[in-house]
């Protein structure tokens, strides 16, 4: 039996300063019903696996050489809740690990027409781990699945509504918190989206070549498309747009910034 472990820090909102929780996600390759699965889960976990955007359900894909079969989720529709009255509509459908809807309205389903509720007995789901796409099917069946741990020790990310040029941004956010934002992966990006509102805000990058302002190299980047970097030779620093991506900028241009941090162990 394996347990493949991936990791997703999930924001929770639009906030001025918020800590957001770390989601560990585990593909469990052991056969059980979905009522099996959740209990398993449950016991080493926290629950089934539940997702709120595109970005958590991408995150949690398989990784190479996983098992392609499809895996129970934490979503289900629950007769005990709706007395028989079961429907395929979307705000029927539970996640486990709440005990109500999705509140984006994320859901990804294989096919028009699905969750069909076949012949009244297929109320939960499964996701095939290669695509994220999902499919109703009787819960007394055996599936893989895939179940999901959260902690809380994930960064935090603090927006200043201080214009400051991109050098006195950093020296700001290492004297209050741990120093200007770093995005290292498509979940911190997210979170980072959630915690600021709609306007340029510088982050942590600037070009020498790119790097973060403390010296880690770049390897996850959210560049506009189409746009050019460093126009006219002159824009070293990097901030996100209200679009959530990255442009470059002019390092004395003044802007509000985001901060972060991280909690230190002994």
């Amino acid at each position: 039996m394996r347990h493949v472990l991936l990791l997703l820090c999930l924001g929770c909102g639009p906030v001025l300063s918020s800590r957001f929780p770390l989601r560990r996600y585990f593909y469990v390759d052991i056969e059980k019903t979905w009522d099996e699965a959740r209990a398993y889960c449950r016991q080493k976990h926290s629950d089934l696996a539940i997702f709120s955007s595109v970005e958590e359900a991408q995150l949690a894909l398989k990784p190479a050489g996983f098992s392609s079969s499809s895996a129970w989720i934490g979503i289900h529709d629950d007769p005990q809740n709706w007395k028989g009255n079961m429907t395929d509509k979307a705000n029927s459908w539970k996640w486990s690990a709440t005990g109500r809807g999705s509140q984006s309205g994320y859901q990804n389903f294989k096919l028009p027409g699905e969750p069909n509720f076949y012949a009244g007995l297929e109320t939960c789901i499964i996701m095939n781990p290669t695509e994220d796409k999902w499919r109703d099917i009787q819960c007394k069946a055996s599936r893989y699945s895939v179940c999901f741990k959260e902690t809380d020790t994930g960064p935090s990310y603090t927006y200043v509504n201080m214009s400051k040029s991109w050098s006195a941004a950093v020296d700001y956010c290492r004297q209050h918190y741990t120093d200007l934002a770093m995005i290292e992966d498509v979940a911190q990006n997210q979170v980072v989206f959630n915690s600021k509102p709609g306007q340029e805000v510088w982050i942590g990058l600037s070009r020498n070549p790119w790097t973060w302002a403390d010296g880690s190299s770049l390897t996850f980047n959210n560049w506009i498309v189409g746009r050019t970097l460093n126009v006219g030779g002159s824009e070293h620093c990097v901030a996100e747009n209200d679009d959530h991506q990255w442009m470059t900028a002019q390092c004395q241009d003044l802007k509000p910034f985001l901060c972060h941090e991280v909690d230190k162990f002994p």
